[in-house]
């Protein structure tokens, strides 16, 4: 039996943050899933959904942009998103982490991760390459690539 962790250990820390991961990695999960998207400046962040709504609070800090795209979003503007508060009052603070500090934090702890899919995207895709992630050894020649996506 393998144990994936689903966006971390996301029944004990908000999804797809860096404490879920460490918490999964605390209690030996085999691997982490985790959701990787791209901001409006080029950042590769960690986030499952299409928008911050559901997972950060968006909504106070940028109240006209709730369901604006995730990839509307500048790096500066998304660090500014708390991604832990809904979880619980331990969890205040917690950021949308990018993906290389999700490597730093995971790399020590486990060489396995599965990267998974964003749901359909709501508004057309932003052009994107696999270069830096399979640099990182996490895209395979075999895995089908998003739409508006390159292997180059």
């Amino acid at each position: 039996i393998l144990v994936v962790a689903h966006r971390g250990f996301s029944a004990v820390a908000p999804e797809n943050t860096l404490p879920a991961m460490t918490a999964a990695a605390r209690v030996h999960a085999d691997m982490v899933e985790f959701d990787v998207q791209r901001t409006r400046d080029g950042q590769l962040i960690v986030v499952h959904d299409t928008t911050f709504a559901r997972t950060t609070d968006v909504a106070s800090v940028f109240p006209t942009r709730v369901d604006a795209p995730v990839g509307s979003f500048t790096l500066a503007e998304v660090r500014q998103l708390d991604a832990g508060a809904w979880k619980g009052t331990q969890w205040v603070g917690t950021r949308v982490p990018t993906l290389d500090e999700l490597l730093a934090t995971m790399r020590p702890t486990s060489p396995f991760w599965q990267l998974g899919s964003p749901p359909p995207l709501s508004s057309p895709p932003q052009p994107c390459s696999s270069r830096t992630l399979s640099t990182l050894g996490l895209i395979f020649p075999e895995w089908p690539m998003r739409q508006g996506c390159s292997r180059e």
